[in-house]
């Protein structure tokens, strides 16, 4: 039909669409059906599909604060809210965390899906990951990937000043046992460092 109303081949047509490789165009062929999209065109009946996943994407966060509000207000934890939705627990858990993330609709992103915001939901920082999806258009296989990357380095950061930690203390154990007017000196000047933090975090929580 497109091709028609656009005086070109439908091989034309696909290829300027992007919509199959060249070499595949002979597979598809309009025929006479009783299907429901006879007379549509083929842009209609995309946007029909699109805008079925749109509803889909309205169900999910409909039925998520649903469960979320009715555990709320009732109480309920997940198990039982499961066994009364006829769903797993993990469901209702999924939900309550993308609920409690996003609760309201101008806080989640139109064109993003539910699993996206879910995602962005289970790290400490939610609105932050779900911004950073929405600058960069991410996929939710893409921000997936973003949040575990950030995930390891931040556990390598952790373990390598972990392990400053501990050389230090080995260290203070050994000057301790090396010789004992420099082992309390040492205590001191810790507690002395220990006393001056203190002091700073107690002004800044002032300030």
């Amino acid at each position: 039909m497109i091709a028609k109303r656009e005086d070109a081949t439908a091989e034309k047509i696909m290829n300027t669409i992007g919509f199959i490789p060249k070499s595949d165009v002979s597979e598809f062929r309009i025929r006479n059906t009783d299907h429901e999209i006879d007379g549509i065109s083929l842009e209609s009946a995309i946007q029909a599909v699109l805008t079925c996943t749109e509803a889909e994407e309205d169900i999910k966060w409909k039925k998520a604060t649903l469960i979320a509000q009715i555990a709320d207000y009732y109480q309920i934890n997940n198990s039982a809210m499961a066994s009364l939705c006829g769903c797993s627990p993990s469901l209702i858990r999924n939900c309550v965390v993308a609920y409690k993330a996003f609760p309201e609709p101008h806080m989640r992103a139109a064109d993003k899906s539910f699993t996206l915001h879910l995602y962005a939901a289970k790290t400490k920082e939610p609105e932050k990951w779900l911004q950073v999806a929405c600058e960069h258009d991410l996929s939710t296989r893409q921000l997936k990937e973003a949040i575990e990357v950030e995930s390891v380095e931040n556990t390598i950061e952790r373990d390598v000043v972990k392990e400053k930690a501990e050389r230090i203390i080995r260290m203070t154990k050994e000057v301790m046992n090396a010789d004992s007017h420099i082992g309390e000196w040492l205590i001191v000047e810790i507690k002395n460092l220990f006393k001056m933090e203190y002091k700073n975090d107690n002004n800044t929580r002032v300030a």
